[in-house]
């Protein structure tokens, strides 16, 4: 997919390693695909476990990902991840429509 999506951090990175030592993060997020209505899984490679977890509850815009019907979301290292800077006001109040 190309098309650039924002999505909403709602936890801590988990870092998980496999059989060969290579080191992924796994969390949640609220995706604007779903209108933030949805839970995704998001498994990304560990060179953007640092930018995850230093943002959570907070906004990313994610580029160059795959997401699957059933939501979960997948970061490749080609993959481009935008923190959003806001005013510390405005980090406060995160309102979802029902």
């Amino acid at each position: 997919m190309t098309t650039m999506q924002k999505i909403f951090v709602l936890e801590n990175t988990e870092i998980r390693q496999t059989g060969d030592g290579n080191t992924y993060g796994v969390t949640h997020v609220l995706a604007k695909t779903t209108n933030y209505m949805k839970l995704h899984e998001v498994h990304l490679p560990g060179k953007f476990t640092g930018k995850f977890s230093s943002s959570e509850r907070k906004f990313l815009f994610i580029k160059g990902y795959s997401q699957k019907e059933e939501g979960l979301i997948r970061i490749i290292d080609k993959s481009l991840v935008i923190t959003l800077n806001f005013s510390p006001r405005l980090q406060k109040y995160v309102y979802f429509k029902k």
